[in-house]
């Protein structure tokens, strides 16, 4: 039985941080994880699309991102994840999926089109504004100049969403040593 874990939060929370320290630690211990990282996975035909929309390829903030181009990158990651699913491959999912959680999608194999018996896993990175805003400022991706430029209209979007709290989701906060989230993660699964 193949499990997902969905590793949740903000931008600039260490999503892809965690995700990919995690994987590193569970092969060590011979236990095999695929990442699927949306961004990765949708970010060639993104980059493209918002071109050919007039739009800055760099752009993941502004509505038409949002409405047009979004869904198509998290469409892309479910079916990656779907083929390693079928094949019996665990997978780590780094990213908001901020939709899927507010529609119960997440939630959902059959919605998702997972495998019955995919186990479903969930875990939050929690990160201060400051924390949020030194990562991606260190980071220095060009898809985070909207948010930096911006700080105090993106910072208030900041917060925990009501639905991590509704689903009790093992929340992680920022500076926690990894071997502890670790810890922490494989204990819920």
């Amino acid at each position: 039985m193949a499990k997902v874990l969905f590793v949740l939060g903000n931008a600039g929370s260490g999503k892809t941080h965690f995700s990919r320290k995690f994987i590193k630690s569970e092969l060590e211990q011979k236990n095999f994880w695929c990442l699927v990282d949306k961004d990765h996975v949708g970010e060639p035909i993104t980059n493209q699309l918002m071109i050919k929309l007039g739009l800055d390829p760099d752009d993941r903030d502004s509505p038409i991102y949002k409405e047009e181009v979004r869904n198509l990158e998290y469409q892309a990651a479910l079916s990656v994840m779907r083929d390693q699913l079928h094949l019996g491959i665990n997978v780590v999912a780094p990213g908001p999926w901020t939709k899927e959680l507010k529609n119960g999608l997440l939630f959902n194999n059959e919605k998702l089109g997972f495998p019955n018996e995919t186990e479903l896993h969930y875990v939050y990175l929690d990160a201060k504004p400051l924390d949020v805003y030194n990562l991606i400022k260190k980071r220095n991706n060009k898809r985070d100049k909207w948010k930096l430029n911006h700080w105090e209209d993106f910072a208030k979007k900041l917060e925990k969403p009501q639905e991590i709290v509704q689903h009790n989701i093992l929340t992680l906060t920022h500076g926690l040593h990894f071997e502890k989230q670790k810890e922490l993660v494989k204990a819920m699964m």
